[in-house]
């Protein structure tokens, strides 16, 4: 794509250090555009607080040809593509970055939100709540990261997934999920507000986080401590005037301590996608046939053998060891082993460091 003037003004001007959302607002409120801001912006010392050097265009001219290269493109705040829901915020950027689908911006959003530590259950939950909300008619939105957000870019995947970068296109982060970056790029969509070569930095996260929040409709979180970027994102979406559901968990979790609190905020108790729909005056529609609670019970045990019958009976979501297991179910430790590896091939159990195990979800 071929940028205008007026496009090229803005992204220079909103690529230049210092000149933040509100910054580029007063500029054209100065001056009338951008263009015109960039070639009077020696008299703009007032608005901008400290000296300034505006970026170079061969910088700007560099990003353009990298980021076309790359497949991606420029929205400006002015395209009627630029999200709606992101544009009434007093804090949006002026400048989005995209690749795939636009169309997902069309679909209401909800982001699912959680810890890069997360549980094995905490990721199911996830993916699942991201699963059904998906079939539900809402576009998925997340972070990329660790855990919870890439659980939800899983399940959401197939029905419209848009992930929001910290970073420029230029750099996947974290690398281990360039896989499905490359998925995400063409069947769902990624979104950034950073300049190409931007790598992870630690100041552009709080960025990402109300990207994440202003893109929604309401933002859903799946474990998170205290003090964490997902409880950011929800204190951001509070300020957007967005709905905030919680998943409970276990107090004796860290990564639920948050979201605890969330729900004893007025964050609405979350276990199925059917407690959004219920709360936002949504009829659940007929696509959506799972939305199940994410049951604590043991799974049923007809399709077992009487041993794996008992194991399962013994077994609940908290770790219990092997060595009890065996002494309880009078059985030798070879064979107790056999039957727990088949269980955890059928995704019935899983099992940590060898010695301890639990019921998956």
């Amino acid at each position: 794509m071929s940028l205008t003037a007026e496009q090229f003004a803005s992204l220079q001007l909103i690529r230049t250090p210092h000149i933040g959302p509100r910054t580029f607002k007063a500029l054209l409120g100065r001056f009338g555009s951008a263009a015109f801001a960039v070639k009077n912006f020696s008299d703009a010392g007032d608005l901008l607080r400290r000296k300034v050097s505006l970026v170079s265009e061969r910088e700007v001219a560099s990003e353009i040809k990298k980021t076309e290269e790359n497949g991606a493109q420029f929205i400006f705040w002015d395209d009627p593509l630029y999200p709606l829901t992101y544009k009434d915020q007093d804090d949006f950027s002026p400048v989005l970055v995209v690749k795939g689908r636009l169309d997902l911006f069309k679909k209401p959003g909800i982001s699912i939100v959680g810890a890069r530590n997360a549980s094995f259950h905490g990721c199911k939950i996830a993916e699942r709540l991201a699963t059904d909300l998906g079939k539900g008619g809402y576009a998925v939105i997340s972070g990329l990261a660790r855990g919870i957000d890439v659980a939800a870019h899983k399940g959401s995947l197939s029905t419209g997934t848009i992930a929001v970068l910290g970073t420029g296109m230029g750099h996947v982060y974290p690398e281990a999920h360039k896989d499905i970056f490359y998925k995400i790029s063409e069947d769902g969509l990624i979104v950034t507000q950073f300049s190409y070569d931007t790598g992870p930095q630690t100041q552009n996260f709080p960025q990402r986080n109300y990207l994440i929040a202003g893109l929604a409709k309401a933002v859903l979180v799946v474990e998170a401590a205290f003090q964490s970027g997902s409880l950011l994102t929800a204190e951001y979406a509070l300020e957007l005037g967005r709905d905030i559901f919680a998943v409970p968990g276990s107090p004796l979790d860290p990564r639920s301590r948050g979201t605890n609190k969330l729900i004893k905020d007025g964050a609405t108790l979350t276990e199925t996608a059917q407690d959004v729909f219920d709360f936002l005056g949504l009829f659940k529609p007929f696509s959506v046939i799972e939305n199940t609670p994410c049951s604590l019970e043991a799974p049923s045990a007809v399709d077992f053998s009487n041993k794996e019958s008992a194991l399962i009976k013994l077994l609940s979501t908290n770790p219990t060891s092997i060595d009890r297991l065996a002494e309880k179910l009078d059985i030798s430790m070879p064979n107790l082993l056999s039957i727990l590896t088949k269980l955890e091939i059928d995704e019935k159990v899983m099992c940590s460091n060898g010695c301890v195990v639990a019921l998956s979800l």
